[in-house]
């Protein structure tokens, strides 16, 4: 059997994004457990947690939390027969590829392969420009099992479906196996992994994805894949269609994990568990009659229709303590554009039913569409205010992306509107609150900055205004440390990072934005009431 290294290295962090936290590598975890299923020696890295508080730069724009790259090849075991790099974010691309050339002057005889979400929409780039054998897209741990078996047998690994291969000496061009392969059997999958992996590095943090109610926690899936085509993101490209492990095969994994680590808190990193409403349901059940005991919640977000008020009530009476839903915006039009495929009443009305439940409530808005015009925003603003309104607690606000592997990233490479350099995967860090760079037609980066921060303080200041008793509630939560909401985490820790983040509302861009917003604004009410007087 070969002797296997697995790789994550480094996290982007951006100097002013304050929502921004490493989290537990999950991805490690299901390929060290794989890897061993299938009987090799295996040695785990995980760049992160071995070098948790770490941050530095590669270059500019590029700032990064773990173990920087020399210490990273050091770790790597001399005969090592196959090394396996991870790369979650497409905009760390530049410091991952100065890795992978320093592990190929290392290890010049080592088989390099590197996979993940980060590489999937750039697999011909890294394939040319890396050093590397191969480069693993999509879902990894069927593709790699295939992988492994051809280099153990002395086999060629051109044709295997999800990995693009450098192509034949006498064929200097890419060859790229465009078949994709979905796992169908989730519930064959070994569980996660976890024996390599710092926990304690993390736990100590307080800073994971979401609002952490308790110290201890882990990472977990129950389900892979999204039916939707949403042109912002990687999904469609990465994961295909949805598919969910049984109800009693996520359950056998929270007991396991529960009385192995001592753990009483999941973060589901599902991209909407919600869509298959009677397993949704099945899953919320289960835990309500067999346990164990715990809290979770889906921080990317759940599909706002369908969740009735009973099954909320469910839901958190089984241990969700947090619901985050993900509307994207308040104009129709670009809900349209963006081929979301949902109606924003359905939103109020979850957002109601979850409120009289009593779970905390986030949304997750983008602006700066490439389609988004001045009076979509004015439109997303009046959706807010509704939010604020109706008791939403908090409000996340990015700007659109070019993600690499999304449809209008495809749309835009297609028409020639990419050009690959360093600078471009850069300006992929788009939470860093102290800069913005645009995809829209219509506005700068600097209006689109705007735009971010306005929204931000037209929601809070809405639901401040509408119940004053929250922001005495929410400043009391921070001070003791009880994370109801992200907001309790990023205020109790990176209240410096807003405020510098929040200084561009005050530019000269800000203003132009916000008089005509104001204009808009007034306009579109009177015209409301004059509706409303006829």
């Amino acid at each position: 059997m070969a002797h296997v290294t697995l790789l994550v290295p480094f996290d982007p962090i951006g100097k002013l994004n304050p929502s921004n936290a490493s989290e537990l590598p999950l991805r490690l975890a299901y390929l060290a457990a794989t890897t061993r299923a299938l009987g090799h020696r295996v040695t785990v890295i995980d760049g992160v947690g071995e070098g948790f508080g770490h941050r530095w730069d590669h270059g500019e724009g590029f700032h990064l939390h773990g173990l920087a790259i020399p210490a990273l090849v050091a770790r790597v075991p001399e005969g090592t027969d196959v090394v396996g790099v991870s790369m979650m974010f497409s905009q760390t691309w530049p410091p991952v590829r100065a890795l992978l050339r320093a592990l190929r002057r290392r290890l010049p005889r080592a088989r390099i392969v590197v996979g993940g979400e980060g590489v999937t929409g750039i697999a011909d780039l890294v394939v040319r420009d890396g050093e590397v054998d191969a480069v693993v897209t999509g879902e990894g741990e069927e593709p790699w099992t295939f992988l492994l078996a051809a280099l153990e047998a002395g086999e060629g690994i051109d044709g295997i479906p999800n990995v693009v291969t450098p192509g034949h000496a006498v064929d200097r061009a890419r060859r790229i196996v465009t078949r994709r392969s979905e796992i169908r059997g989730l519930d064959e999958l070994p569980f996660p992994d976890w024996s390599d992996i710092p926990l304690s590095a993390y736990w100590g943090d307080r800073k994971g994805h979401g609002p952490r109610s308790e110290t201890r926690y882990l990472p977990t899936v129950a389900s892979r894949g999204c039916p939707y085509k949403c042109r912002f993101c990687t999904a469609p490209g990465t994961w295909g269609n949805q598919r969910y492990r049984s109800v009693q095969n996520v359950l056998a994994e929270l007991g396991e994990y529960s009385a192995r680590h001592d753990v009483s808190y999941f973060i589901f990193h599902d991209l909407s568990m919600t869509n298959h409403i009677r397993w949704f349901e099945a899953f919320v059940d289960g835990l309500n009659a067999q346990g164990p005991r715990i809290h979770w919640n889906v921080p990317a977000g759940v599909r706002a229709s369908r969740l009735s008020l009973d099954l909320l009530r469910r839901a958190k009476a089984s241990g969700l303590n947090h619901l985050q839903i993900a509307p994207e915006t308040g104009s129709p039009a670009v809900l349209e554009w963006i081929d979301k495929k949902l109606s924003l009443d359905t939103v109020f009305e979850t957002v109601r039913n979850a409120k009289q439940a009593g779970l905390p409530v986030s949304a997750y808005i983008i602006v700066g569409h490439p389609v988004e015009t001045l009076d979509d925003f004015v439109l997303t603003l009046r959706f807010l205010s509704e939010l604020a309104r109706l008791g939403v607690d908090e409000i996340a606000v990015s700007a659109f992306t070019a993600l690499p592997g999304s449809p209008h990233f495809e749309q835009m490479k297609k028409e020639g509107r990419i050009e690959f350099s360093d600078a471009f995967f850069s300006t992929l860090a788009q939470g860093d609150l102290s800069f913005q760079v645009s995809n829209s037609p219509y506005f700068d980066g600097r209006e689109v900055q705007a735009m971010r921060l306005q929204a931000l303080a037209w929601f809070y200041a809405r639901a401040f205004t509408a119940r004053k008793g929250d922001l005495f509630r929410m400043l009391a939560r921070v001070v003791t440390d009880d994370q109801q909401t992200k907001l309790d985490r990023v205020l109790r820790y990176e209240l410096l990072s807003v405020i510098r983040g929040f200084a561009p509302i005050l530019s000269r861009a800000s203003f132009g934005v916000l008089a005509q917003v104001a204009l808009r604004y007034l306009a579109g009410r009177d015209g409301e009431a004059r509706r409303a007087a006829l």
